[in-house]
C-alpha cells in the first residue's frame, strides 16, 4: 500500500489535532508579553484576579497534544492489526492456491485406472463392445480391468447387451472366460439355445440362418426320414437346409417351428457389427465339429466338447 492510501480519516483527524496544538503553542510564544507580571501567583499556572476554574492556553494545548498522540497511537495499533490480518489472509490464500494447484496437477496426472474398480467398471460400461475390445491393448492396468481376467465387468456387459445374466449357457459349454464368451455368443447364440433346450426340455432343435427351430414333432414326418434332421439337431443346419433347395412353401411351413428369441429377433441395426474375424474363424471350426460330431456315434458329445475346448482357448475379439 502507498502512503496516500495508508492514511485513513481517523489519522487525518489526529494529525489535525496535533497541528492545532502546535499552532496554539506557537501563538502563545508570539503573543506572550515581554515584561514579567509583578503579581505573585496564587497557585501554579494562575495569576491574581484570574478565575481558577478557567483552563489556561497551555493546559488546552497539552490536552490537544495528548488527544493527538493518543489518536496516532490508536490508529497505529489498528493499522498494525489490520496489516497482520491482511498478511495472514494472504498467507492462507497462498497456501490454499498451492494446495489447489497441487491437487489439480495430481488429478490431471492420475491415470483412470487408479479409480476404484466399481467406479471404473461403471465408466467402462458406457463404452461400446468395439471400444471395450481395444481397452486391454492400452496398458497392463486396463488389460487387468477390462481383459480376459475381468469376469465381473464382462458379466455386466453381457447382462447389458443380451438382457440376461448368461449363466444358463454354462450348461451347454463351460464358460471359462466371460470376455471370450461374450463375443462368441453373438455368433453362437442360436446353436447354444438349440442345445440348451435339448438339455432343459428334451426338445430337438436346430439353428438355421441365425434362428432356432424346434423340430421335435417333425422328425418322424420329414420326407427324408428322421435321420436327415436328427443328425443336425443341436447344430447350425443352414448349409444342409440350403443344399436341399426347399420350396417357398416349405420355408413358410418352417415358421411354425420357430422358437422366438428376443436377441435373435433383433434387426440387423441392433446387432453387433465389426471385424469379428478371429472370433468368427474359430466359431466356424467349432460349428463344423458340432455339425459332424454325429459321425462319432456314442463318442459324439465327447468329441464336440474336446473340439470346443480346443478352439475356445485363445478366443480374443478384435472388434472394431
Amino acid at each position: 500500500m502507498t502512503s496516500s492510501t495508508a492514511v485513513s480519516s481517523g489519522n487525518r483527524v489526529a494529525q489535525f489535532i496535533v497541528i492545532t496544538a502546535v499552532i496554539s503553542v506557537l501563538y502563545q510564544l508570539l503573543t506572550r508579553p515581554s515584561s514579567p507580571s509583578t503579581a505573585a501567583p496564587l497557585r501554579s499556572g494562575y495569576r491574581k484576579g484570574e478565575d481558577s476554574r478557567r483552563f489556561t492556553s497551555s493546559e488546552i494545548t497539552g490536552f490537544l497534544l495528548f488527544l493527538g498522540l493518543f489518536g496516532l497511537l490508536q490508529h497505529k495499533k489498528k493499522q498494525d492489526k489490520k496489516a497482520d490480518i491482511e498478511a495472514e489472509q494472504r498467507q492462507i490464500a497462498r497456501i490454499v492456491q498451492i494446495q489447489r494447484n497441487s491437487l489439480r496437477n495430481e488429478i490431471s496426472k492420475a491415470p483412470l485406472v487408479n479409480l476404484p474398480r466399481d467406479v471404473l467398471h461403471e465408466l467402462l460400461l458406457f463404452l461400446s463392445p468395439r471400444d471395450l475390445a481395444t481397452c486391454p491393448t492400452v496398458c497392463k492396468a486396463l488389460e487387468l480391468n477390462a481383459g480376459d481376467a475381468a469376469e465381473t465387468l464382462w458379466r455386466r456387459v453381457f447382462q447389458r447387451d443380451f438382457g440376461e445374466p448368461g449363466d444358463r449357457f454354462g450348461r451347454v459349454f463351460p464358460i471359462e472366460c466371460w470376455r471370450q464368451f461374450y463375443f462368441r455368443h453373438h455368433l453362437s447364440r442360436a446353436v447354444e439355445l438349440a442345445r440348451l433346450m435339448a438339455i432343459t426340455d428334451d426338445r430337438k432343435c436346430v439353428a438355421i440362418e441365425g434362428q432356432v427351430y424346434d423340430v421335435t414333432d417333425f422328425l418322424e414326418l420329414h420326407p427324408g426320414g428322421p435321420h436327415v434332421i436328427g443328425d443336425a439337431v443341436g447344430t447350425d443346419a443352414t448349409v444342409i437346409w440350403d443344399q436341399f433347395r426347399h420350396s417357398d412353401e416349405a420355408k413358410e411351413s418352417m415358421q411354425q417351428f420357430l422358437v422366438y428369441d428376443e436377441v435373435l429377433a433383433r434387426p440387423e441395426s441392433g446387432k453387433l457389427h465389426g471385424n469379428l474375424e478371429s472370433v468368427a474363424g474359430r466359431w466356424r471350426k467349432i460349428s463344423w465339429a458340432l455339425t459332424h460330431s454325429h459321425c462319432f456315434g456314442r463318442m459324439a458329445p465327447q468329441f464336440a466338447n474336446a473340439v470346443f475346448r480346443f478352439h475356445s482357448r485363445g478366443v480374443a475379439s478384435t472388434s472394431k
